[in-house]
């Protein structure tokens, strides 16, 4: 073996672990990134902020009456 050939081997490695740290560092400020809103959308459900359940019984009635208005339209 040539010491050209260990060194291109090394090389290798060491760009291909470089690129693994880059993902992996990614991967966690992401996932820290998206436990935000869903921790904060937990907290708001949780302890009824922003009359959370008001406003969600108004967007399941309004989808519900748009369903059922398109399906009649549709069946006309």
């Amino acid at each position: 073996m040539t010491h050209s050939t260990q060194h291109n081997g090394t090389s290798f490695v060491a760009s291909v672990i470089a690129i693994w740290r880059v993902t992996v560092s990614f991967l966690i400020i992401n996932l820290a990134l998206l436990g935000l809103p869903v921790f904060t959308s937990l907290a708001i459900v949780r302890y009824h902020l922003y009359d959370i359940d008001l406003i969600t019984n108004c967007i399941l009635v309004v989808g519900a009456l748009t369903a059922l208005l398109a399906l009649v339209i549709s069946e006309a």
